[in-house]
């Protein structure tokens, strides 16, 4: 299956955090096996997974290696080992963006054949596509595409007018469109009840990541992955509801069928 996140609110949506951590948490939790794909020129999930900036580990892998090789005919399990970083032997990959221009990558990977990514999910028990923000061609060829859509936006009522004005005809004619709030504050009055009290139309297609801020600090220091092994064992409550929340997610995105 593959899912893609996006906003279409550029800004404060979470949208790259929440892609790695419900990635990483399908395989600690659920032991799926998981390929991360990294099509945003500006995210940071390389700061949040690498400690190295050296550019030269991103040579001649992730999106522009595939992207090259995707049309060969080559393609299968070692080809994507090859030009992916692997974690949690083997059930975890990702893939970085590409190192070239914008206005390149962005030739190329329209140039290509969607078929070509679907062709991984003899792999893989998810693809997960973080996606550049807002209206742009790089997510509209993956939104139109893929299996589902995770739409992730803030905790503020300026974007559920604007989702209710603009975008809650588009979602709805993609019943497979679910929804995520990052950096989720339970004390905010925008809490999930009044959110979906506000629009029914969201009951049981959203989900909440709740604001941590050891998690956003593991982001920062390239630690994610030791933060959410721990978390993933403390009896902390408050790590406790982090988890739950984060499991909730897990079990929305596991609930929602193929496209057809």
């Amino acid at each position: 299956m593959i899912v893609s996140f996006w906003s279409p609110f550029k800004g404060q949506s979470r949208t790259s955090s929440n892609a790695l951590i419900i990635s990483i948490m399908k395989v600690i939790r659920y032991r799926k096996k998981v390929l991360l794909i990294n099509a945003d020129n500006n995210s940071y999930i390389e700061t949040a997974l690498f400690k190295q900036k050296d550019s030269s580990i991103f040579h001649d892998i992730g999106l522009d290696a595939y992207l090259r090789y995707m049309n060969t005919g080559k393609i299968d399990e070692k080809f994507i080992q090859d030009i992916s970083f692997s974690f949690f032997k083997e059930l975890f990959h990702f893939l970085p963006c590409s190192n070239k221009s914008i206005a390149e990558y962005k030739t190329n990977l329209l140039n290509s054949e969607f078929e070509n990514f679907k062709l991984l999910e003899e792999y893989y028990d998810y693809i997960f596509v973080d996606l550049p923000n807002g209206n742009n061609k790089v997510a509209e060829y993956f939104l139109k595409n893929s299996d589902s859509n995770i739409i992730n936006i803030t905790q503020s009522k300026h974007i559920f007018d604007k989702i209710n004005n603009n975008y809650i005809d588009l979602f709805d004619l993609n019943n497979n469109s679910r929804f995520i709030i990052g950096a989720y504050d339970k004390d905010s009055i925008y809490n999930i009840k009044n959110i979906i009290k506000l629009m029914p139309s969201l009951n049981k297609k959203l989900a909440v990541i709740p604001y941590n801020i050891e998690f956003m600090d593991s982001i920062s220091n390239s630690k994610i992955m030791r933060f959410l092994q721990n978390i993933n064992l403390s009896e902390d409550d408050s790590s406790i509801d982090f988890i739950n929340r984060i499991n909730e997610a897990c079990n929305m995105i596991s609930l929602i069928p193929r496209r057809e």
